[in-house]
């Protein structure tokens, strides 16, 4: 140990140089690194209530546990956050919020690439999905994180994904 302090004692001004020139490069880059804001919003997905194939299916006990595994949804949040992650909401967000512009991409598919780096979607044990988003834009950050869930709204409106909003579409066309 006395002879790597010697070392050490000796080559001093090296280090100290060494260290300083790069915390200063370090400094230097750290000015042209572009800022993201982090804009992040959670949801509780509707519950849904137990329709009679999955009280079927319940009722085959370690059969329905294997047919609910080979479908890949561990629970009900996974429906949500494949919708979320669809190509569906990526596309009327580039389109509302003008995307390819602001992205400078030539192509929708870039758009969407360039989209989906800056944005992650999990969902929890407990059931809540967040939502993500970092942009260059404090404002567009926040605006994107809250469109995503009203574009999510506007597809469970559209495809109906529970048994309510089934029965709902059912008795507004009857109703019709």
């Amino acid at each position: 140990i006395l002879d790597i302090a010697l070392i050490v004692v000796r080559r001093k001004k090296i280090i100290f140089a060494v260290t300083l020139l790069f915390a200063l490069v370090a400094l230097v880059i750290s000015f042209f690194l572009p800022v993201y804001y982090p804009a992040e919003t959670r949801i509780l997905p509707p519950q849904q209530s137990q329709s009679i194939s999955a009280a079927m299916l319940g009722q085959l006990g370690v059969l329905a546990g294997g047919a609910a595994g080979s479908l890949g949804l561990k629970n009900p949040a996974d429906l949500y956050v494949s919708m979320l992650q669809s190509r569906t909401i990526a596309d009327a967000l580039i389109d509302r919020f003008n995307l390819r512009r602001v992205y400078d991409e030539k192509y929708m598919e870039e758009a969407r690439k360039h989209l989906a780096k800056l944005t992650e979607i999990t969902a929890g044990k407990d059931g809540v999905i967040v939502v993500t988003v970092e942009d260059g834009d404090r404002q567009r950050a926040v605006d994107l994180a809250n469109g995503y869930i009203t574009e999510l709204t506007r597809l469970t409106q559209g495809i109906a994904v529970t048994e309510a909003s089934q029965r709902r579409v059912f008795f507004e066309k009857e109703l019709r």
